[in-house]
């Protein structure tokens, strides 16, 4: 459930804070005076898209915190996302800023809205305006019964095996194709397949072919300074080679060796540099001999590179490439060989998992049609409770004969809101405020499948008023009997149900509009009710009337009427 909520900066909301209670919550004030707001909010917290726009003015930052008290169910699935939970405790925060770097802290962590929004699915269901809309759209009608008839994990095993059979009836349909198309389609094929193989490419092959071809084209300059090194050391400089000028250094020292033992040791050293330098001198010669290239072998390497580019210009940049796309071609090539046999293949496994949904199909047909009957029964009994004494409710199923997303059946919800009618669809028989009430009838029978602690109901009792009025606030009440119930109403009889009592009320303070969130006591809500039965005038009736209906709600909560 829904423990705290607070605003900060957002609309006309500069600062508030809201302590839910258990049971039914209700938020009552004047029109335009915040009450959208606080449902914006728990909105955002749950996973709804945010603009910059809803920042307050002349604020940079807006920021929504909720704490929720969560289930043990609830917390496994939320931790099997990566988010710690310690006593059963889930805080949400939600900043929005105008420079677009809005951030979502899950107990600390950041996390994406997809996040925000699988986890927000757990914790809150609201209905409002919009969702009643929903209700007109007979697409969501099925889906309305499945939940209510608890088919989600045969809808899973019949989805699973609708999408396999999909791709195999894609598969079957791309094999399939004119004998003109296949020959053609083979003879590309081939034709590709064989430019490759006659390259002959080797991995490596091109990177040591440039490598080659870059000392090609660099072996004169090589040549060059080879060669003038090897004059230096052994043919000589100003008529001295490094070579004579070692040797006449090592013979001067060896001379006046005897007379200090320090100078054995340079000529030594001088001798094993003179000797280094004949070796370095023989390698020089054999290198420089070795860059010889015949005109025929540079061609060789250039047409070679020529070859390969073209291969790299057509299937791929580097030999991994290329070779990727031959394997791909081959198989393409083999598949197209044996399309027969593998459509005749894929046409029997296709087969097979027809009849698998053919069972599925059945089974989920068998629990809707069940299902609905129940349904049926259980909407019309909470409608003559909502004061729609005379609705005929029906769960219209019908089969269709190809397999569709969820099965073979078009479901839809039809309705006659007087007796003598003819049922129609709910487009053209409800008005806005017998779609508020079968929306709340629906749900109702929904308790027992629906297992979100928390539900909001935002303006649902539109279009409602005297005793339908006072029907929708005990069906409201019953269903916070089981979960907490948060519900935005103008109506008395649903404010005088409440377990607990918010006003949400806009001042102006210094010419700055700001919205307060009070919890009214005993008193206030008196005064509250007072205002919403009376509107300008306040009379000692319109008190009294108050009064009335709050110890009659306390009443119906003991049971004693």
């Amino acid at each position: 459930m829904l423990k705290s909520l607070s605003i900060k900066n957002l609309a006309v909301i500069k600062d508030a804070y809201i302590d839910f209670e258990k049971g039914l919550n209700i938020l009552t004030g004047e029109t335009g005076a915040g009450k959208s707001i606080v449902i914006d909010s728990i909105n955002l917290i749950i996973g709804d898209r945010a603009s910059k726009e809803i920042i307050r003015t002349g604020e940079n930052t807006a920021r929504i915190e909720g704490l929720f008290y969560i289930s043990d169910s609830v917390k496994e699935k939320i931790e099997n996302l990566g988010i710690v939970c310690e006593d059963n405790e889930l805080l949400i925060v939600r900043e929005i800023n105008l420079d677009g770097k809005n951030m979502i802290r899950i107990n600390g962590s950041i996390v994406v809205l997809s996040i925000l929004k699988e986890i927000g699915s757990l914790l809150i269901n609201i209905h409002g305006q919009n969702e009643n809309q929903e209700l007109l759209n007979s697409e969501k009608h099925i889906e309305l019964l499945d939940e209510y008839a608890g088919n989600g994990k045969l809808l899973e095993e019949y989805k699973k095996i609708y999408n396999e059979a999909r791709m195999l009836s894609d598969t079957i349909n791309k094999s399939k194709m004119s004998e003109e198309e296949k020959e053609r389609k083979k003879s590309l094929l081939e034709y590709e397949i064989e430019c490759i193989e006659n390259v002959n490419l080797k991995e490596g092959e091109i990177e040591e072919l440039l490598e080659k071809r870059k000392i090609i084209m660099n072996s004169q300059k090589i040549v060059d300074n080879l060669n003038d090194a090897l004059s230096r050391i052994s043919r000589g400089y100003n008529n001295f080679s490094a070579e004579e000028l070692l040797a006449v250094s090592s013979k001067k020292i060896s001379e006046i060796s005897n007379y200090d033992d320090a100078l054995n040791g340079l000529s030594d050293r001088l001798n094993d540099i003179y000797y280094n330098l004949i070796d370095v001198s023989s390698e020089l010669s054999e290198i420089s001999s070795s860059y010889g290239f015949s005109e025929e072998e540079i061609n060789e390497i250039e047409n070679r590179i020529d070859e390969i580019n073209n291969l790299r210009r057509r299937f791929g940049n580097d030999y991994y490439s290329i070779m990727e796309y031959y394997n791909k071609i081959k198989e393409e090539l083999n598949n197209i060989n044996f399309s027969d046999e593998c459509i005749l293949r894929s046409e029997k496994e296709l087969a097979h998992k027809k009849k698998e949904l053919k069972i599925y199909s059945d089974k989920l047909t068998d629990s809707r049609v069940k299902a609905g009957n129940k349904l049926e029964k259980e909407i019309i009994k909470e409608l003559e409770d909502l004061n729609m004494k005379n609705t005929t409710f029906k769960v219209d199923i019908k089969n269709e004969e190809k397999f569709l997303k969820d099965g073979i059946n078009k479901v839809e919800f039809l309705m006659s809101a007087n007796a003598g009618i003819d049922l129609g669809k709910l487009t053209k028989i409800a008005s806005g405020g017998e779609i508020s009430r079968i929306m709340l009838a629906i749900n109702c029978a929904l308790l027992s499948t629906n297992r979100i602690p928390t539900m909001i109901y935002d303006e649902i009792d539109t279009g409602v008023s005297g005793r339908a009025a006072q029907k929708i606030a005990e069906k409201l009440y019953y269903v916070s009997k089981n979960r907490q119930v948060l519900c935005v109403t103008h109506l008395a009889q649903i404010a005088a149900m409440a377990d607990t009592h918010f006003l949400i009320e806009k001042n102006l303070d210094k010419k700055t509009t700001k919205t307060s969130v009070l919890k009214l006591n005993r008193e206030e809500r008196v005064d509250e009710l007072s205002r919403i039965l009376g509107g300008v005038e306040i009379t000692k009736n319109t008190i009294f009337s108050a009064e009335e209906m709050l110890n009659q709600s306390c009443l119906y909560k003991e049971g004693k009427v």
